[in-house]
């Protein structure tokens, strides 16, 4: 453990590529200003409990967002398929000269690691049923699904009847959480949406065909109570009946303010039984609302009506709900990725986003 340089309590990384005058100590490849060369390519063996390539570069994975579910440790190290676990966290311990964070993850600088929600500003809330981990199971059904984002936010429910039931295998064969039209996990009080300038939330999901939506039927529901007159943030396939089955928005920015509704352009009827990657954004700085679906802009700084701009309430929302809200998802909806950020996210974040959930969910 002592080959691995510690400098200023992070161990000392390089993902640049390898050099011709690097420099070897112990079988490790080392930069010239005495930086471990590391690389997410997998390892072909293990150097003094180090996996390495074989051209003596450190095999790393970035556990920033939490230690991966097939973690173990060889050697007081961790390592998940065969890659050391590292991170960017503060340090919490120090074992034989080297950092780990409050995971158990090697704090390091200096890596690459492929780019994640983690690395999102103002990161809100991380829902991610491809993450096992995070699951808790009453059998088949779901009663918790944790939060990735570290603050803590996980949604529940303790009653069995109306928890959503768990797919190993769905949609493209990937994980997911479905309801049966009753269900609804719940976060409870929290600060979401508190105070905020702008909230934007990717959802992943699929709607079964023969789907029939009714309204205010919700993927995400925030609210300072228990109907529409009191939501402050929800995600919607038919938002009001005046906007019948289009995807949009619904909400308020003060508790004061009126209920409003935007709708998007697109057919929430025609994208049945098809998953779906949805970005819903408020600008309450702006007064205005975005969406895409399937990374194509289908609302466009939509004003939002009766609402003046300026950051929401200084309340906390007394519910947040994953499949209903003021009322349910229909029979068969399913959910597997949610990512909420307290900000109006930019392009360039949205469209990393985007590109992430569909390359993991399956080219949506």
């Amino acid at each position: 453990m002592s080959l691995l340089p510690v400098i200023d309590n992070a161990v000392a990384l390089s993902s640049d590529a390898s050099s011709a005058d690097d420099v070897f100590n112990a079988g490790i490849r080392f930069t010239q200003a005495g930086l471990v060369r590391c690389t997410t390519d997998n390892a072909t063996f293990f150097n003094q409990g180090i996996p390495m390539t074989s051209e003596g570069v450190v095999s790393v994975v970035d556990a920033t967002a939490g230690l991966p579910a097939d973690t173990v440790f060889l050697n007081g190290l961790p390592m998940s398929n065969n890659k050391l676990c590292v991170s960017t966290n503060s340090v919490a311990v120090v074992v034989n000269g080297i950092t780990f964070d409050a995971a158990g993850a090697v704090v390091a600088t200096g890596f690459s690691g492929a780019w994640t929600p983690a690395q999102l500003p103002s990161l809100a809330l991380w829902l991610d049923a491809d993450d096992a981990s995070t699951i808790t199971l009453n059998g088949s059904n779901v009663s918790q699904w944790d939060d990735k984002s570290g603050n803590g936010r996980n949604a529940s429910q303790a009653t069995a009847s109306g928890q959503p039931t768990y797919l190993a295998t769905g949609f493209n064969g990937k994980p997911t959480l479905q309801t049966d039209g009753s269900d609804a996990l719940e976060l409870g009080v929290t600060s979401l949406g508190r105070n905020v300038s702008g909230l934007t939330c990717a959802i992943v999901g699929l709607h079964p065909v023969g789907t029939v939506f009714t309204s205010n039927a919700n993927e995400l529901f925030i609210s300072s109570g228990v109907n529409s007159a009191s939501t402050r943030f929800a995600v919607t396939p038919n938002p009001s009946t005046s906007t019948i089955n289009r995807y949009g928005i619904a909400g308020r920015r003060l508790d004061t303010d009126g209920y409003s509704t935007v709708s998007s352009s697109t057919d929430s009827l025609a994208n049945r039984g098809n998953p779906w990657i949805r970005v819903a954004q408020r600008a309450y700085s702006d007064g205005v609302a975005n969406h895409w679906t399937d990374g194509t802009q289908d609302m466009t700084n939509e004003v939002v009506t009766g609402q003046t701009a300026g950051n929401t309430s200084d309340t906390d929302p007394l519910r947040t709900v994953l499949f209903n809200g003021v009322s349910a998802l229909p029979n068969g909806s399913q959910l597997s990725e949610i990512v909420l950020t307290h900000s109006t996210m930019t392009n360039d974040d949205r469209q990393k986003l985007e590109g992430y959930l569909a390359w993991k969910w399956g080219g949506i």
